[in-house]
């Protein structure tokens, strides 16, 4: 189980196995091992996995984690979502963080940060309630049900290589929200 940190808690929240993320992603022997007592989750090869919780997002809601990179791959996001149907190279795919990756230019809709270098970590913090578009449109609608977080790592051309780790994830809610322009 990976334990999160959900709505300000002061104990960890396990959250239960992990199920296959993405529309037919999840392909070769690339997986999702949960270490360290579940306070973090190490992806190996072509992962796509997805780890069920429930979450309302509102104006307020933040997520932390924090984001090491082993061995660059295709791509490393993390994403909340209402189903385990995202594909990041489809037009409207709109739930993830792109974190680092060769194919960066092949994955559209989805919000990318400043990316990890291949052998460092990043601490990311990001307002997901107040984080806004084009148009002064939402990313993510607050009052959307989130139902998964998932992790991915992708690497299709070679389903075997790349190594990421994520940890002390935590999605709360902020008494003070700023505006976020990644």
């Amino acid at each position: 189980m990976l334990n999160t940190y959900l709505g300000g808690m002061a104990s960890p929240h396990p959250l239960p196995h992990s199920v296959p993320y993405g529309i037919n992603q999840h392909r070769g022997e690339g997986g999702a091992v949960v270490f360290d007592g579940g306070k973090q989750v190490r992806l190996e090869g072509n992962a796509w996995r997805a780890f069920p919780f429930q979450y309302r997002v509102t104006r307020n809601t933040v997520l932390k984690f924090k984001f090491e990179l082993t061995s660059m791959a295709e791509g490393h996001a993390i994403c909340l979502d209402e189903d385990t149907n995202e594909d990041v190279e489809l037009e409207h795919s709109r739930r993830c963080f792109h974190l680092a990756g060769t194919q960066a230019e092949s994955w559209k809709e989805v919000w990318k940060l400043a990316p990890t270098l291949d052998g460092t970590y990043s601490e990311y913090t990001l307002n997901i309630g107040a984080l806004r578009e084009e148009g002064d449109r939402p990313y993510i609608n607050p009052g959307t049900e989130i139902n998964y977080l998932a992790i991915i790592q992708d690497n299709d051309a070679s389903p075997e290589e790349g190594e990421s780790i994520f940890s002390s994830i935590e999605i709360y809610e902020a008494t003070t929200v700023r505006q976020v322009n990644a």
